[in-house]
Order: C-alpha cells, then sequence, then structure tokens
C-alpha cells in the first residue's frame, strides 16, 4: 500500500524489478519532472553581443585605395591570423568573376581616431549606394590599423600584377581599354570605419575571406 503522507495524500516510489546476471535487483526510477538547461556559453547570445558593442564603435563608411595605401595599413593588431597562400589565390581567382568591394561583408574594417578624418562629418552609414560613399581622407600619413583584410590585399596586388602582365602582351585594343578600366579601380575597396577612442573590444572575429 502507498504511504500516506501528512497531507492526506500519498507518496509513491515507483520500484521496477530487473534481471541482471541472472538476479532480481530493484532499480529506482527518478521520477522529479526535466527541467531545462541552461547553457552558460551561450554562443549566439555571446555572438549579439559582440555586434551590439561592435556597432556602437562605428563612425560611418568610405573607402580607401588599398593598394596605394598598403605600405602604410597595420595589420596583426586585433587578428593575428597568419596569411594563407591558399586562400589569397582563391581570391585572385574570385575577382576574375568581379570584385564586390563596397559591401558590409567584405569591406575591411579599420580602427582609427575620429580627429585624423578631415571628412569625418561627411561619412556615409552604409554601402547601399555605392556611389555616394566618400573616399576616407586623412590629415597625416601615419599608419592605419585594420582589424582583417591581409588576404584581401594580398590577392589584390597579385591581380593587379596580372592584369599589368597582361596590359603589356596583349595588342587587342578593346582587351586593352577594358584591362585599363579594371586596373584604375582595382585598389578601390570599402572600409568600416571604427572610433579607436571608443573602442572597446579587445580582437575582432575572424572575417570572411571569400568576396
Amino acid at each position: 500500500m502507498p504511504k500516506k503522507t501528512k497531507g492526506g495524500g500519498s507518496k509513491t516510489k515507483f520500484n521496477t524489478n530487473v534481471y541482471q546476471d541472472g538476479e532480481m535487483t530493484n532499480l529506482h526510477l527518478d521520477t522529479r519532472p526535466l527541467e531545462p538547461l541552461v547553457l552558460d556559453n551561450d554562443v549566439g547570445k555571446m555572438t549579439q553581443k559582440l555586434d551590439t558593442q561592435v556597432g556602437k564603435c562605428k563612425a560611418g563608411v568610405a573607402w580607401i585605395n588599398i593598394l596605394a595605401l598598403s605600405k602604410r595599413l597595420k595589420f596583426g593588431t586585433y587578428n593575428d591570423r597568419a596569411e594563407n597562400e591558399t586562400e589569397t589565390n582563391k581570391l585572385v581567382t574570385s575577382f576574375r568573376d568581379g570584385i564586390m568591394s563596397m559591401k558590409d561583408q567584405t569591406a575591411i574594417p579599420i580602427i582609427i581616431d575620429i580627429a585624423r578624418i578631415k571628412n569625418a562629418d561627411s561619412l556615409s552609414k552604409d554601402f547601399l549606394d555605392p556611389g555616394d560613399v566618400p573616399e576616407l581622407e586623412l590629415v597625416d600619413k601615419d599608419p592605419i590599423v585594420v582589424a582583417s583584410g591581409q588576404h584581401r590585399l594580398a590577392a589584390l596586388v597579385k591581380f593587379k600584377q596580372q592584369l599589368d602582365d597582361e596590359f603589356n602582351v596583349n595588342k587587342v585594343q578593346f582587351d586593352m581599354r577594358v584591362i585599363m578600366g579594371i586596373t584604375e579601380s582595382v585598389g578601390k575597396w570599402g572600409v568600416v570605419v571604427y572610433n579607436q577612442s571608443e573602442w572597446c573590444v579587445p580582437r575582432m572575429p575572424q572575417w570572411p575571406a571569400r568576396v
């Protein structure tokens, strides 16, 4: 019979008889209700929190000629991933199908003191209309801290060299004009400008290598 409790109800203890090695044993079932497991390291929430922190530091978007400024770009401060030649070559191949450099997904993030930007008040909010995105104008020649983009720069340098080689050997005037047009704009690349004085994230997440 179930054991009576003080409240008048009954407290039932379930026993299940099972056989183990030919002998009967009692298996006590846990009848407590299941409760959801709360994860301490929810990746989704952590990523959302990081995106929010990064967004607060965003000053706007612009474009730079990363080939012309290549010697001033400083990599490795926020992303110390080593350059991978395989990724670089894949990017070079993808550039043959077109370079999509004015998009949030492919833009290069730079961390800079806003006081160094001559046209800080005229930066665009996004790349929805690439034609309205201004060139980033700086007041000095100091290094520019870049959070990622070393593969894109390496691929562009290699791609530009290939175009120059084709230009030098190509004797068809139409093809030469096409190559000249591509060559003139190949270094133009979108950048997302982050205010260094408000920078609150110690390291940037890995950015996509393909563009």
